[in-house]
């Protein structure tokens, strides 16, 4: 959706609801998907940003965190294809590898999130490992970049690799600028 296009819905719904009946109702769906459009909008506002030694520019957080460093929320690779924050996009598998080339990833404050599991919901490997998705795909698998430092502020090539992950993991996502 475009800024327009959402404006448009809202000021269309509102006539909606107030009583026009010039309009049959709007689809649930399509509230819904609105009303998420502006949850990310607003997030994207309220994010800083930050340029790794790459050159790459990310966000600050990870999405649906409040702050720099906190876990943010846990989504399905298919989830995190479709989270729309204006002027960001989800990382392809060869950026995240660029940040493991250059040093990068010390500098982007990613959290050791672990990841929420499939079936009972809990967390696991908190502060062990860190799971990221990218928009990259292998086959029936989502490419995620993983990384396990022994001293998070000392990165090295051997500490974080790209591998496929199964899609329906939760993991953590971190979004680069378009």
């Amino acid at each position: 959706m475009t800024e327009k296009e959402v404006i448009d819905f809202l000021i269309t719904y509102n006539k909606w609801r107030r009583g026009s009946d010039i309009m049959p109702q709007p689809h649930p769906t399509l509230i819904g998907k609105t009303i998420d459009w502006v949850i990310d909008y607003l997030r994207a506002e309220e994010t800083g940003v930050i340029k790794s030694p790459s050159g790459q520019v990310w966000m600050d957080r990870n999405v649906g965190a409040k702050e720099v460093g906190d876990h943010g929320d846990y989504f399905t690779h298919y989830e995190a294809m479709y989270i729309e924050i204006p002027g960001f996009r989800l990382p392809t598998e060869e950026e995240w590898q660029r940040e493991i080339d250059t040093g990068g990833l010390q500098f982007l404050n990613l959290a050791l999130a672990g990841c929420r599991n499939l079936y009972t919901g809990s967390l696991e490997f908190v502060e062990e490992i860190g799971f990221y998705w990218s928009s990259s795909e292998f086959r029936k698998n989502g490419r995620s970049l993983e990384f396990g430092p022994d001293d998070p502020w000392e990165f090295s090539s051997d500490d974080a690799w790209v591998c496929s992950s199964d899609r329906a993991e939760r993991f953590s996502v971190r979004l680069i600028k378009d």
